[in-house]
């Protein structure tokens, strides 16, 4: 297998409360996972802690994204990998997903902002990034993962 995330000895707390206890797991490249478990059993605070968006959390072990530590990255790396390179879908349906859009058109719409927000953040002038755009580059990301681009309903507007 070739690894694209290695997580070793996640342990997260708050204040003295331990909450998640020394996990281990790894992630293919083209793999496709899903973290399932208990209600209450850390799933989502190990996601977002991964990500560095567990707010008051004391993190310790190692993620190895890519060969690159996200629990020793600075914020601004950080926001540039989050949504374009590794990202997470949280588990309240309401907030998470729309019914009323396919998934690739709010896959597309995420590239699409992620991209403007990337060239501003570098100082550049905003490019227009059109959504036939965000939508190739969906099933540029759709292959990759060796998700079919049919089975999510991708179709440039």
């Amino acid at each position: 297998m070739n690894t694209l995330l290695q997580v070793q000895q996640l342990s997260v707390s708050f204040g003295q409360r331990e909450v998640v206890h020394a996990i281990d797991f790894d992630i293919g490249k083209g793999e496709k996972v899903a973290l399932v478990g208990e209600s209450g059993s850390g799933k989502t605070i190990s996601a977002l802690s991964l990500l560095g968006l567990a707010r008051g959390a004391q993190v310790k072990g190692q993620c190895l994204f890519d060969g690159q530590d996200l629990l020793r990255m600075n914020e601004p790396h950080l926001q540039g990998i989050r949504g374009s390179q590794i990202a997470m879908i949280f588990q309240e349906p309401m907030t998470a997903l729309n019914p009323l859009f396919t998934i690739g058109e709010q896959i597309a719409e995420l590239l699409q902002w992620k991209e403007a927000h990337r060239v501003n953040l570098l100082g550049n002038a905003p490019l227009n990034y059109s959504m036939t755009r965000a939508f190739l580059s969906l099933v540029d990301v759709l292959t990759v993962i060796r998700i079919n681009s049919r089975a999510v309903n991708v179709n440039a507007q």
